[in-house]
C-alpha cells in the first residue's frame, strides 16, 4: 500500500469513526450519571423554609433521606441508626471538611431527625445541611 497516493475516482472525505467514538462515550456518561443522580433522590416532602441565601461550595459526602413511615435512607439503602452511624464515621474519616445533608419528609418523627443529626455530631461531622423547599410547595425532589 502506497500512502499519500489516490485512486482516480476515489475521493478522500472525513473519518467521523472517533466523532462516532466521542458520542457514544458521552452518551454511556451521561446515562451513569443520570442513574447515580437518581439514587440519592427519594420521594420526600421536603418542610417549606426560605433556608440558607448563601451557596456552600463545598460537595456533601453524605446524603440521608428520612421518610415518612419512618425509614431511613442512603444511598437507595435502607439502613438504622447504628448502621447510619458507621456509614457517617467512614465519610468523615475520608473528608470531615464536608457537610452531610439531611432531607427529612415534613411527616417524618422528629425523634429520628434527632437520631440522624447526634448521629452526625459523634461521627466526626461539625456541620450538617437540613433541606428544606424554599419555593413553599411541598414537592418532593
Amino acid at each position: 500500500m502506497i500512502v499519500g497516493r489516490r485512486v482516480k475516482g476515489e475521493s478522500i472525505g472525513p473519518d467521523f469513526t472517533p466523532m462516532i467514538d466521542v458520542v457514544f462515550l458521552l452518551l454511556i456518561f451521561f446515562i451513569v450519571t443520570a442513574q447515580m443522580a437518581k439514587q440519592s433522590r427519594s420521594d420526600v416532602q421536603l418542610p417549606s423554609e426560605a433556608g440558607d441565601k448563601h451557596k456552600d461550595a463545598r460537595a456533601a459526602g453524605l446524603i440521608v433521606n428520612i421518610l415518612a413511615d419512618g425509614t431511613i435512607q442512603v444511598a437507595d439503602r435502607v439502613v438504622d441508626l447504628p448502621a447510619l452511624r458507621v456509614m457517617a464515621q467512614e465519610a468523615a474519616s475520608r473528608d470531615a471538611t464536608s457537610s452531610p445533608i439531611i432531607r427529612a419528609d415534613f411527616a417524618a418523627p422528629t425523634s429520628l431527625l434527632n437520631g440522624a443529626v447526634e448521629t452526625m455530631r459523634s461521627a466526626g461531622f461539625t456541620s450538617f445541611k437540613l433541606s428544606t423547599n424554599p419555593s413553599g410547595s411541598r414537592g418532593g425532589s
